[in-house]
């Protein structure tokens, strides 16, 4: 993004806008080689408004006592008290008063109202059809945008927060991902971003083996970073360059529905709660979400005793889904928990993954380790 100069001077008047009046703290405005005391007056000429509302006296270069003009201003009351606070310098260099900002310089520029290529030299939508050819071996969007143009708004309204998460709620090829990515490449940030995307289905004239534009993005996201990885190696190792994908789905924990029918067969299923065709790492985060806890948090995976033990947030959570558990798993929990130290611990197992008095055992052993919050599921 383009910065401001040093010492450059920005008018405050700005012909066109609708009068206000602006005021002005004692000491607040530099008077360059003018020292004098000036009556309210007007102060206009050609096209430039200005009116000086009350008595100003000018010594050592400075204003004396408080003073308003009146006038067409690019500025409001409220941004010019703000450069005041900053202490960035106001200067009026001669009579009739036409105050000027002096930046301190290394600000960002005011965007242009219109994304040009003349102004900004931004990617068109010849760029992002090249893009997909080269990502994904063929163009699936008409109007795709180029995620170079994704960069650059990021950048725009994201320069001074590097790490921000940006979310995309029609993610499409996944643009603004591989923007993101982009921007963190060319400053070194550290921005997330967040893609929601229907697994809508291809034509069938489509080509490629996708099944649904969801399909499209990620694949594009992997092509992206591998290109990152083997193009710039030395900071792709410092970036992260991971990704997880969700899909929405029902509950992986049966329930009863209420129906007297039903009611053996859900006698029967609370033997063995969780739904068959679902995986360990399924229910991992459906607890995530039931704890509202970050889904981006570290989870390492351990076998303890031939079970898989998840350790979510470096020792916050102790998951364990396997079946026939004993107390020598919740033995290495408790070992590992004191290897992690966290402020708070628990462990979550699957109800019916012990038998009663491997439980008991299990609880006790986890309590002399210094975890009380133990449930099941």
């Amino acid at each position: 993004m383009e910065k401001t100069t040093e010492g450059k001077k920005y008018p405050l008047n700005n012909a066109g806008n609708g009068l206000s009046i602006i005021n002005f703290p004692p000491k607040s405005v530099s008077f360059s080689d003018i020292s004098n005391k000036f009556h309210a007056q007007d102060m206009s000429d050609g096209n430039i408004r200005t009116r000086l509302l009350n008595e100003v006296v000018i010594e050592n270069g400075m204003n004396v006592n408080e003073f308003s003009l009146e006038g067409e201003w690019r500025y409001s009351q409220k941004k010019l008290d703000e450069i005041f606070e900053n202490g960035e310098v106001i200067l009026i260099s001669k009579n009739p008063f036409r105050p000027n900002h002096v930046k301190k310089g290394g600000e960002i520029k005011k965007m242009h109202n219109l994304l040009t290529i003349k102004n900004y030299n931004i990617d068109t939508n010849e760029d992002a059809f090249k893009e997909q050819v080269e990502l994904l071996g063929d163009s699936f969007f008409e109007y795709t945008k180029p995620s170079g143009l994704l960069s650059f708004l990021i950048k725009s309204f994201l320069y001074d927060d590097k790490n921000c998460i940006v979310l995309d709620f029609f993610a499409g090829s996944s643009t603004t991902a591989h923007g993101v990515i982009k921007s963190n490449l060319f400053d070194n940030g550290d921005r997330k971003y967040i893609n929601v995307q229907l697994p809508e289905k291809i034509t069938p004239n489509s080509k490629g083996n996708f099944k649904n534009i969801a399909e499209i993005g990620k694949e594009r996201i992997r092509k992206v970073v591998n290109k990152i990885k083997e193009e710039h190696p030395d900071k792709s190792k410092d970036m992260d360059l991971g990704f997880k994908v969700f899909k929405l789905d029902s509950s992986n924990i049966k329930s009863w529905d209420g129906n007297p029918e039903n009611l053996n067969e859900s006698l029967f299923d609370a033997v063995g709660n969780i739904k068959t065709d679902r995986t360990e790492e399924d229910v991992l985060y459906e607890i995530l979400l039931k704890y509202g806890l970050d889904l981006t948090l570290p989870i390492e995976e351990r076998i303890i005793e031939g079970k898989k033990v998840f350790n979510v947030g470096l020792g916050s959570l102790f998951i364990c889904l396997a079946d026939d558990i004993t107390a020598k798993v919740a033995e290495g929990i408790g070992q590992w928990k004191e290897a992690c130290t966290p402020e708070i611990c628990r462990v979550i197992f699957k109800d019916n993954g012990f038998t009663d008095v491997e439980k008991t055992n299990s609880v006790q052993t986890l309590k002399r380790y210094g975890i009380n919050e133990i449930r099941s599921i």
